[in-house]
């Protein structure tokens, strides 16, 4: 029989009632900035809809005795879900500012740097096996955030689920406000490198730029940043998150692979690559700093800080 708490909001979990107004606020930003730029935002309803199902799971399973760590997991598909897409779509919005390109201040701190990106990416291509490993730890992303998504908050690790998606909101508001002041194409089209720029992202990128966009479907949003490399924020998020449990040397070596592909794989300078360890670096902080101090002791035990380790 499924019993409900007497009170609706455990102190645990009260962080919780702020998830809908954050989503509320993004999102008004997101229609305010399309309405005034003249795009029209498709599939609204279909985005409403299911947002609604999972606050309507989060709601649920807030209230269920016993119901924490599916709590847990609902809020983090939600808020992973929610903000995910909206910060996308303003990574679309933000081009409409028309911005200069930023890609030869880019290759000239690169040069300063002393990396050489067509050599590195000739590298990479000669050697077979090499190349490899990096087109799969880079393909990984997509699969590591839903494992984590579901591995946290199952496994008990409260604390840490709310770190990890903290950090992934104020990285998200941290990229897409640099990549708006700092547009650019990417390594691949400014060196000419000959390789087969993926068609799609690029001709949104430039379909937005030129004021040839009308309508942006919600369904079919693509990663289109190049500075800074949101591939590299979340690949020292995500170690980050798997730190102290039995995955976590997997997680590292995976992870900095993922890094070290963002070049070749995903057609970024290297200054992108060092903006996403900054980027990661204060979201990290400023997650640790929005939610306190953690528990310790007894309080880590119930707060399941100690699930999934050894």
């Amino acid at each position: 029989m499924i019993r409900f708490r007497k009170s609706i909001i455990p102190s645990s979990i009260a962080p919780a009632l702020r998830v809908p107004l954050v989503l509320a606020v993004i999102w008004t930003a997101d229609l305010a900035w399309a309405a005034w730029a003249g795009i029209a935002v498709l599939q609204l309803g279909m985005l409403a809809g299911t947002v609604l199902i999972l606050l309507g799971n989060v709601w649920l399973y807030r209230r269920i005795t016993g119901g924490e760590r599916a709590f847990e997991l609902a809020l983090g598909i939600t808020v992973f879900f929610s903000l995910g897409l909206g910060f996308t779509l303003l990574s679309y919005l933000v081009l409409t500012l028309h911005l200069p390109l930023a890609d030869r201040w880019l290759a000239a701190v690169d040069e300063a740097l002393g990396f050489d990106w067509p050599a590195w990416n000739r590298f990479v291509h000669n050697h077979t096996l090499f190349h490899t490993l990096l087109v799969a730890a880079y393909r990984s992303l997509g699969v590591q955030m839903l494992i984590t998504l579901f591995a946290l908050p199952l496994s008990g690790m409260v604390r840490r689920n709310r770190e990890f998606l903290t950090a992934t909101g104020i990285s998200l508001l941290l990229t897409v406000t640099i990549a708006a002041l700092l547009p650019a194409e990417s390594a691949w089209v400014w060196y000419k490198s000959g390789e087969p720029v993926a068609p799609g992202p690029l001709a949104d990128f430039l379909a937005m730029r030129r004021g040839g966009a009308v309508a942006v479907d919600l369904r079919d949003l693509r990663g289109i940043v190049t500075f800074p490399s949101f591939h590299v924020v979340m690949a020292v998020l995500l170690a980050w998150a798997s730190r102290g449990t039995r995955f976590s040397l997997l997680s590292l070596v995976i992870n900095g692979l993922m890094i070290v592909a963002t070049p070749t794989e995903g057609g970024h300078y290297l200054i992108d690559g060092i903006a996403g360890l900054a980027i990661a670096a204060v979201s990290i902080v400023g997650a640790q700093r929005l939610l306190g101090p953690a528990p310790t002791g007894r309080a880590a035990t119930a707060y399941g800080d100690t699930a999934m380790r050894g």
